[in-house]
């Protein structure tokens, strides 16, 4: 299953290895100022997951859009999750 917490978390740690690699390979990289930015959207139901994230990808192409982010942003690594809610009965 993709939305296996196990599973994600193994992906989340090949991720993090993969930067490391990077980083180690580039040290450049290092230069400069970094955040740690996580934007956020409420629960949706799973049928209107599809159009959430696509909503969402809009929403991020259109802040990368914007002058300030072109002037003060030089890259970044983005990642997009999803979670399941259970339901109590």
């Amino acid at each position: 299953m993709r939305s296996c917490p196990i599973c994600q978390w193994g992906k989340a740690l090949k991720h993090c290895r993969k930067i490391h690699r990077m980083l180690d390979d580039y040290p450049s990289l290092l230069q400069g100022k970094w955040i740690y930015l996580t934007l956020t959207v409420r629960n949706c139901e799973v049928d209107d997951l599809r159009a959430t994230i696509e909503y969402m990808n809009q929403a991020f192409r259109r802040m990368m859009n914007r002058d300030f982010w072109k002037r003060h942003v030089l890259g970044g690594i983005r990642f997009t999750e999803g979670g399941a809610e259970t339901l109590e009965t």
